[in-house]
C-alpha cells in the first residue's frame, strides 16, 4: 500500500501486519486499528494545520484535500492534482507547484512567496489575499 490514497478509509478490521504504509496518504477520517498510529507506520497525514515542510508529494492526487493553515514550506507538489483543495492560510513558501492542477483550489490568504508555479493550472482558483511575492509563474 506504499503511496496509496487512504482518504476516508476504515482500516479498523484490517490486518496490517507487514503492510508497507510508507508515504500512504490518509486524512482525519481515515480509521486505523487501535494499535497502529499512521505516523509510526510512515503514512502521511493530510489535515488542516499539519506540517509537511519539505515533503515530496510530486505526482500525487490531493484532489479535495483540506490543508487549511498547513505548513507546506518547500514542499514538492510538482505535477500533483490539487483540484478543489483548500489551501487557505497555508504556507507554500518556496513550494514547487510546477505543472500542478490547482483548478478550483482555495488559496485565500495563502503565502506563495518564492513558490514555483510554472505551467500550473490556476483556472477557477480563489487567490484573494494570496501573497505571490517573487513567485515564478509562466
Amino acid at each position: 500500500m506504499r503511496q496509496a490514497n487512504l482518504f476516508n478509509v476504515d482500516l479498523r478490521s484490517t490486518r496490517l501486519a507487514g503492510a508497507n504504509l510508507q508515504q500512504a496518504l490518509c486524512n482525519e477520517l481515515t480509521q486505523f486499528p487501535a494499535d497502529i498510529s499512521p505516523v509510526t507506520v510512515g503514512a502521511i497525514v493530510i489535515a488542516p494545520g499539519i506540517s509537511l515542510r519539505g515533503a515530496d508529494l510530486a505526482q500525487v492526487s490531493l484532489a479535495g484535500a483540506d490543508l487549511r493553515g498547513a505548513n507546506l514550506t518547500e514542499i514538492n507538489l510538482r505535477g500533483s492534482d490539487l483540484w478543489g483543495a483548500d489551501l487557505s492560510d497555508a504556507s507554500l513558501v518556496r513550494a514547487n507547484l510546477t505543472g500542478a492542477n490547482l483548478w478550483g483550489a482555495q488559496l485565500t490568504n495563502a503565502d506563495l512567496t518564492d513558490a514555483i508555479v510554472l505551467d500550473a493550472n490556476l483556472t477557477g482558483a480563489e487567490l484573494s489575499g494570496t501573497n505571490l511575492a517573487e513567485e515564478s509563474i509562466d
